[in-house]
């Protein structure tokens, strides 16, 4: 007999839920995991823990309830220093309905973390979309120097290459 029970304290079934949501996210469950982040606020009245607000966040925006998400991700931005997950959400939902925060968001956090892929490749998308074509080169390039195995970068700068005439 294993000497596992079912979480009998509202401590253990909220760090239960908070693996079962990793889980459901990670295969793309997303209805799943923003049921069990609902069952933990409900547990804890309706607070959200620091480190699950952007995976809440990504769960609601996942399935399109986009204000309760920005909401979450508000929180997160708001905090001294915001997870860079919530910066990266933040700026591939929300770039789109308030382009400028969200370019100062990723500036801001890459001030802080300038080597980081996914925010480099945040604000190189700010930079095309602003006609700042040479200097979104030289972020990726950067980025790739500094993480030379993430491909994600240089599928980038190939993209940002063609679209500038520079193939």
């Amino acid at each position: 007999v294993c000497g596992l029970g079912l979480p009998s304290t509202p401590i253990q079934r909220i760090a239960l839920l908070r693996i079962q949501s990793r889980a459901q996210l990670g295969r793309g469950a997303f209805d799943a995991a923003a049921a069990s982040f609902r069952k933990m606020g409900e547990l804890t009245g309706g607070r959200v823990a620091t480190p699950d607000l952007a995976p809440y966040a990504q769960a609601l925006y996942a399935t399109r309830r986009e204000t309760q998400g920005r909401k979450l991700l508000e929180i997160a931005l708001g905090l001294p220093e915001p997870p860079l997950e919530a910066v990266i959400l933040f700026a591939r939902h929300e770039a789109e309905r308030d382009p400028k925060r969200a370019e100062e968001v990723v500036t801001k956090a890459l001030a802080a973390n300038p080597h980081h892929p996914a925010l480099l490749e945040e604000a190189a998308s700010f930079d095309l979309a602003a006609g700042r074509d040479e200097q979104a080169k030289a972020r990726l390039a950067a980025a790739i120097a500094a993480s030379p195995g993430f491909a994600p970068l240089n599928v980038t700068l190939a993209r940002v290459q063609l679209q500038t005439g520079d193939p």
